[in-house]
């Protein structure tokens, strides 16, 4: 899908409320179950599940230690081990639907971003134009802005009828 060209989009106050209600609900679910803080370092070495080991872990869990209960180790309770194999799905698919929302809110910003800088970039070449006309404003408007577009290619606008 292009860009688009125009969104004029803003919150309600209702809206930007719902939201932070939202994210305050997920939290306080998530945070009840206990508080979690692992290092950069811990998460490396957590040794998770991932996709590669997943199914073979599905059928531990499905078959293989309901089947051979007398497999199962005397000093790992396999009880919680599923309760926390199930936790941990349900995580994951909680997680897939944030990663939608995050995508989504993402593009939104991108795009918004997009286009007030564009709108930056042809206030600054008309500044430019205007400064050449010494338009009263113009040469503090350039002043201020050339040290973002130092290294920036400005495209050509149209240029402004004389007088203006």
């Amino acid at each position: 899908m292009p860009f688009p060209t125009k969104m004029d989009f803003d919150f309600t106050a209702q809206e930007l409320a719902d939201t932070d209600n939202a994210l305050d609900t997920l939290l306080n679910i998530i945070n009840s179950k206990g508080r979690i803080n692992l290092t950069p370092k811990e998460r490396k070495h957590a040794g998770s599940v991932g996709k590669k080991r997943q199914p073979y872990v599905q059928k531990v869990y499905d078959n293989l230690a309901v089947n051979y209960q007398n497999l199962r180790p005397s000093f790992s309770d396999f009880n919680s081990a599923r309760t926390n194999y199930s936790y941990a799905a349900r995580i994951r698919q909680i997680l897939l639907r944030m990663a939608e929302a995050l995508e989504v809110y993402e593009e939104h910003a991108i795009c918004a971003e997009r286009l007030a800088y564009h709108y930056v970039l042809d206030f600054y070449s008309s500044a430019k134009q205007s400064a050449q006309r010494s338009v009263p404003g113009a040469d503090t408007a350039v002043e201020t802005l050339a040290p973002l577009f130092k290294h920036v290619k400005i495209r050509k606008s149209a240029p402004l009828p004389e007088g203006e």
